[in-house]
C-alpha cells in the first residue's frame, strides 16, 4: 500500500497507542492519559489516569515508548464552529481571517475540522504555550 512510504514502519505493527488529553488552567495545565492497546481487534484500556507533568507519567507508558496521541484543551484554547462553501476556501489564510479577524495566525497553531454538512470547527492553540509542551515532551524522550 502507499501509506508505508510516508509511515514508518514500525508505527504500522505498533498496538499500543497512549492518547492524553492536555488541559490547560490558570496554573499550568493537567494530564488526563490512557495507555491503549489493541488485541485481537478490541481495543483495551492498559492504564489510566490523571497527573500535573510529562515527568510524573507512569513507568507503564515510558518502558512501552509507544507514540503519544495528544488533544489540547482549556484555558488559552479556541473553539469556533464556522460555515464554507468549498474545500479550497478552508486552506486559505483568509478564511481564518474572515472567522477569527482578530487573531494573528503567526503566533497560532490552528486546525479546521470539516463536517458533513458544509460547517467546520475552528481550533487554535498559542504557538507559545504548544511549543513549551513540545519541548517537555522530547525533553522526556516521548515520541508524538
Amino acid at each position: 500500500m502507499f501509506w508505508d512510504k510516508w509511515i514508518p514502519g514500525k508505527y504500522l505493527v505498533n498496538s499500543t497507542v497512549c492518547g492524553i488529553e492536555v488541559v490547560f488552567t490558570a496554573n499550568g495545565y493537567t494530564l488526563n492519559y490512557a495507555l491503549l492497546k489493541n488485541q485481537n481487534n478490541k481495543l483495551n484500556v492498559i492504564e489510566s489516569g490523571r497527573c500535573e507533568s510529562f515527568t510524573q507519567l507512569p513507568d507503564s507508558i515510558k518502558k512501552t515508548k509507544c507514540p503519544l496521541v495528544i488533544n489540547f484543551t482549556g484555558k488559552g484554547v479556541i473553539n469556533k464552529k464556522a460555515s464554507y462553501n468549498s474545500q479550497e476556501e478552508l486552506h486559505s489564510a483568509e478564511f481564518i481571517h474572515q472567522h477569527l479577524p482578530a487573531v494573528n495566525t503567526d503566533e497560532f497553531y490552528f486546525q479546521i475540522i470539516p463536517q458533513d454538512n458544509g460547517s467546520c470547527f475552528i481550533a487554535l492553540l498559542r504557538k507559545e504555550q504548544a511549543d513549551n509542551l513540545i519541548a517537555e515532551i522530547n525533553q522526556n524522550k516521548f515520541e508524538i
